[in-house]
């Protein structure tokens, strides 16, 4: 399911964005009409007056602008009714010299012009913006409601077809910005769908699906990583390869729905006792399990085998009354990764090989693998 409170946020930043340039735009355009109609030279203190006003909002969202996604973080109501607030306070400002323009005799020279501007204005940012309901109608609300104040003043130079002109193109606003704000909500729930899918799809790739835990390719993936740091920070890595004792014969005496739930146990139990929030555990195969360690110690490594190797040996499986209990043997490995010395697969052989040497000392015991002597010398 999608989130509505992260859509909204990436709504409002995308609502941020699409507006922050037309913001700094009304300062430039007043002051091309008033050049253009002479206003700069016949009305020099108005036009001042007016590119101050334009001044202190573009400043205004330039600073919101800054620090919008930080605030959307953590004060999103916060942000978004500063953000309505200035937008819609632009907005209102050019409609209030548009209407200005139409009543005044001294602004009467640059009527046509802003008019003309404040509907493409109005109209861009009312589709551009739709997907916000308080954009969709605040807009031309804010906008064209001082032109409609002095519409019916005697000294409005506007002709009867102004009143119906007016309305109806509100009503056009509307109707074609519904459509803009259904298609990008639609488009992102679907994109978010999409991400959540992904991740959902990247986590499962990595996880074992009995268990839970990390699997072999997960595995795999952090060894190539963890290897290469201890390259570079020539430190020692070090693995478990850990098996269940007599797993095939649990399974066929107490049947594999029991065999399941004891690799289900002895995962949690692993994972509880791996301390390190960098040490990983993954299902390497079948009732095989794996720990990496990195910068540990072989005596180190060793005593988080026994750790674990105690923890299985006092896991019981209830199993209709009948209480079945488990142990493990465990491998080791300890190496000191460099760039030309022995790959990575070298040391599971190795945690491998110690393996095999437990299970056939008896099992149920950790067994510690005999390392490349020259690297760790090294």
């Amino acid at each position: 399911m999608s989130d509505p409170a992260e859509l909204r946020r990436q709504a409002l930043l995308d609502l941020e964005r699409r507006t922050y340039a037309g913001s700094q735009t009304y300062l430039p355009c007043w002051l091309g009409i008033a050049a253009g109609t002479g206003l700069i030279h016949t009305e020099l203190l108005i036009t001042v007056v007016v590119a101050s006003m334009f001044v202190i909002t573009a400043v205004a969202r330039t600073i919101l602008h800054r620090r919008f996604a930080a605030l959307v973080a953590g004060h999103a109501v916060l942000a978004g009714v500063l953000f309505r607030s200035l937008l819609l306070a632009g907005c209102a400002q050019f409609g209030a010299v548009v209407a200005a323009a139409l009543v005044w005799p001294p602004l009467r020279p640059a009527e046509l012009m802003v008019a003309l501007i404040g509907l493409v204005v109005c109209t861009a940012a009312t589709i551009a913006l739709s997907l916000d309901p308080w954009c969709r109608f605040g807009l031309p609300v804010a906008m064209c409601g001082p032109v409609v104040v002095v519409l019916p003043l005697p000294q409005a130079h506007t002709q009867m077809i102004s009143w119906f002109l007016l309305p109806l193109y509100c009503l056009y606003l509307l109707v074609t910005s519904r459509y803009v704000r259904d298609d990008y909500w639609d488009a992102a729930r679907a994109g978010l769908l999409l991400r959540q899918r992904a991740v959902e799809l990247e986590r499962l790739s990595v996880t074992d699906p009995l268990t839970q835990i990390s699997n072999r390719l997960a595995f795999d993936r952090r060894l190539e990583q963890e290897w290469a740091r201890a390259v570079r920070e020539r430190q020692p890595l070090s693995l478990l390869i850990l098996d269940v004792d007599h797993f095939k014969r649990l399974n066929d005496a107490y049947g594999h729905p029991v065999g399941d739930r004891c690799l289900v146990q002895l995962a949690a139990t692993l994972a509880a006792n791996v301390y390190r929030s960098v040490d990983l555990v993954a299902r390497y195969g079948g009732e095989e399990f794996i720990v990496l360690l990195p910068d540990t110690q072989a005596e180190d490594a060793t005593v988080v085998a026994e750790r674990l190797r105690s923890a299985v040996a006092a896991l019981v499986i209830d199993h209709d009354g009948v209480r079945v209990g488990i142990t493990c043997s465990i491998g080791t490995a300890t190496v000191l990764p460099r760039p030309d010395g022995d790959p990575s697969s070298h040391a599971i052989a190795v945690a491998d090989q110690a393996l095999y040497r437990a299970k056939a000392a008896g099992r149920d015991r950790v067994v510690t693998g005999e390392a490349d002597r020259k690297i760790l010398a090294e």
